[in-house]
């Protein structure tokens, strides 16, 4: 059950992202085109008047090109827990827990936020953190290594009356592994459930991020900040890392078309979320629990506007800055409907869970309770619960909302669709759909989606990817299922390539192409049916070889389709059918460009991969040393090494975007090798950088060597 299943904790608090934005532009990555202007910030405001009043807006390195990549939690505190018998608790008197510090480790780097390519920032990647419990005297309860696993439904206009990415949300689902405990002292029968479970699925916990309401005002005081909304429960090996596989609720939006609405009609902006069915096995009552962290409309509410005339500030916490308001957002489909919600509208408020009474989808979103005359007609819902939308909930339940289910309803609640409604107009009865579960309530999802293929390590060549399949919520276990993998075609990054004016200013760059050559990447269904945890295993194969089809960028970025293959002939009930997926649900693959290693390795080979890194991380090669300088690079070879020399998942690796083939990798390695072999080691280097084995303790690697059981763990015998 993950995260939603209890023993839970609930918690809130801000994340830190000092994410470096020089590489947010792919033409950036042209040394032949470069330009110095490139790691200063964008015009602040963004735009300003030249000296002939004409409007001016140069990127130049967007928004924060001094950025260091890391990220972390910062004043994260436990609002609220479930216990081990499904009971909320709301105060540390009911249990220490509440009010417990969540955050980070205070013995190594911070964590470091990663894109998986320039050309696919829409699977950000967090690398090297450390999640730890803590109490208000410092003492570490809980310690655990997150597993890097990317964003998932992420959601560009979530705040509606403002744009960018401090309108953007999205769901961080991982596992923390290795997960060490010390309870001493401390009297909490929720940590006591959760540690033992914990140990008994191999000391390994569930955990889920919600970020919104990011700062990237350059200069703000919460800049490189946003809001979190956190859980941690049980982790089990049999489900799925980076999701839940329970009830998918889509937007109304997604599954009927936009001349269903009528043109006067405001329909509430809500995202794609899940939620799961709970049975407690004492009371063998049942409970949906419902994840609105991400779902939820919201409104930024600034506190004052600065005398530039410039988007208005906050100048209180960014919590308080932002408040859920369903009647604050984008609206239908419908080009006629306003763009902002009325307020007469009664059946907008509350929302409820309910159960629809038909496996068949309405094809209107206006739902009928039922009625007598002029002629009898079956109510098309079924009400479960209002829920709690408010942003109280949001912050102190991290947008959970536990939904009874009436003893009534449990034989059928496997069996027909959830949806999202507003309440029913006093005086019609009708009620507005604004999310369901899809056609036949499949939900089909991939649990690793961002990977990275290498053509020159036959291993890193070939990998796995477990795709789950269920049906309104229960994994269809030993099934047939056929899945269909389609690439989306070539495709332009004008998105993360914009045009500056004046025109001269763009990048001189050619904007690259994606998904070209076609048929790079071979998948294969390892098994006609799905194993006993509804779980099918694809396997993809890079190709033998790759140029460089974007030509200054190292490597391609291939994105792909999937979904189960339609069969026509085939009873719906019997097989399941495609289904509508959330906009970045696909496969995204970065393949890497063939490269050989030279016999000698020289500073002609070497240079032009160090100079892209100088360009693209000023934070690097101005805050610390230029190391596309051969004088520079040379001086410092033994902590290149060091950080070259790091597993991905080190957050001390470079590069920190993890961008380039193994190949490449190790010819600046057997560069920095020979140099270190001609200079000798420095006992000053060896003194500073030597003593971590490879991310903790002291010791040298050879007591720990790469590849052996213990390597990167607690447990390293060179702690």
């Amino acid at each position: 059950m993950s995260y939603l299943q209890y023993p839970r904790l609930a918690f809130s608090g801000l994340f830190q992202s000092d994410v470096s934005t020089v590489n947010n532009d792919p033409r950036h990555f042209d040394n032949a085109t470069f330009e110095q202007r490139f790691q200063e910030p964008r015009y602040h405001p963004p735009v300003q008047e030249d000296a002939g009043g004409a409007q001016v807006s140069i990127n130049n390195g967007w928004w924060n090109p001094w950025g260091t990549g890391i990220f972390g939690l910062k004043n994260c505190v436990v609002q609220s827990a479930l216990g081990p018998d499904g009971q909320e608790i709301l105060s540390s008197g009911e249990d220490a827990a509440v009010g417990l510090l969540v955050g980070n480790a205070n013995d190594q780097p911070s964590g470091k936020m990663v894109d998986l390519d320039p050309d696919w920032q829409l699977a950000s990647c967090i690398y090297g953190q450390v999640i730890t419990l803590r109490a208000a005297n410092g003492q570490v309860l809980m310690r655990g290594q997150y597993a890097p696993n990317p964003f998932r439904d992420l959601w560009f206009n979530r705040v509606g009356n403002i744009s960018g990415d401090s309108a953007a949300s999205a769901i961080w689902q991982t596992r923390l592994t290795h997960v060490e405990w010390d309870l001493d002292k401390i009297d909490s029968p929720v940590l006591q459930a959760l540690k033992a479970i914990c140990e008994q699925q191999g000391n390994i916990l569930s955990l889920r991020l919600t970020t919104y309401g990011y700062d990237d005002a350059l200069g703000e005081s919460f800049f490189s900040y946003g809001i979190l909304l956190g859980a941690i429960g049980p982790a089990f090996e049999t489900e799925p890392e980076s999701f839940i596989l329970g009830r998918r609720f889509i937007p109304a939006n997604n599954l009927l078309p936009s001349g269903a609405y009528q043109p006067q009609d405001y329909v509430p902006n809500v995202g794609w979320f899940s939620a799961q069915v709970v049975t407690n096995d004492k009371t063998q009552s049942s409970t949906l629990y419902v994840d609105l962290s991400n779902a939820l409309p919201l409104v930024y509410k600034p506190s004052q506007t600065p005398p530039d005339g410039s988007r208005p500030r906050p100048v209180s916490t960014p919590e308080t800055t932002y408040e859920v308001d369903i009647l604050c957002g984008r609206g239908s489909g419908n080009p006629a409907a306003p763009k902002e919600g009325n307020s007469q509208q009664l059946w907008q408020q509350p929302l409820i869970i309910a159960q629809l009474t038909s496996q068949t989808l309405p094809t209107s979103p206006y739902l009928q309770p039922g009625q007598t005359v002029p002629a009898a007609a079956a109510a098309q819902y079924q009400p479960l619960a209002t829920i709690d939308i408010s942003n109280a909930n949001l912050l102190s339940r991290s947008g959970i909302v536990a939904v009874p289910i009436p003893a009534s309803m449990q034989p059928s609640i496997n069996q027909l669709p959830l949806a999202l409604l507003t309440s029913a107009n006093p005086n019609t009865g009708i009620a507005l759909l604004l999310c369901c579960e899809g056609s036949g309530g499949w939900e089909v999802r991939a649990d690793q989606f961002a990977l990275r293929l290498d053509p020159n390590d036959a291993e890193a060549n070939v990998l796995d990817s477990d795709v789950y399949v269920a049906q309104y919520g229960v994994p269809l276990a030993n099934g047939d299922v056929t899945l269909a993998v389609t690439s989306t075609g070539p495709q332009v990054d004008v998105g993360d390539c914009p045009s500056d004016t004046p025109p001269e200013t763009t990048p001189k760059a050619a904007t690259p192409t994606f998904n070209v050559p076609a048929e790079q990447v071979r998948f294969t269904q390892n098994a006609a049916r799905t194993d006993a945890n509804g779980m099918v295993k694809l396997t993809l194969n890079g190709p033998q070889a790759l140029g460089y089809p974007r030509y200054y960028i190292d490597g391609q970025l291939f994105n792909y389709a999937y979904n189960f293959a339609s069969d026509p002939s085939a009873p719906k009930s019997a097989a399941p059918q495609p289904t509508v997926q959330q906009m970045f649900d696909q496969y995204a693959i970065v393949v890497r460009s063939t490269y050989a290693v030279p016999d000698t390795v020289t500073w002609e080979d070497v240079q032009p991969i160090l100079q892209q890194y100088a360009n693209l991380y000023p934070v690097m090669s101005q805050g610390l040393f230029d190391f596309s300088k051969k004088e520079q690079a040379d001086a410092n070879a033994f902590i290149l090494k060091f950080v070259l020399d790091k597993p991905d998942d080190d957050p001390d690796q470079m590069p920190v975007t993890r961008d380039l083939s193994s190949s490449k990798r190790q010819a600046l390695i057997k560069y920095f090798d020979s140099v270190l072999q001609e200079q000798g080691r420095p006992p000053s280097m060896l003194d500073m950088f030597g003593k971590r084995c490879p991310t903790r303790g002291g010791g040298s690697q050879k007591d720990c060597p790469q590849g052996s059981v213990s390597y990167g763990k607690p447990d390293c015998p060179a702690k």
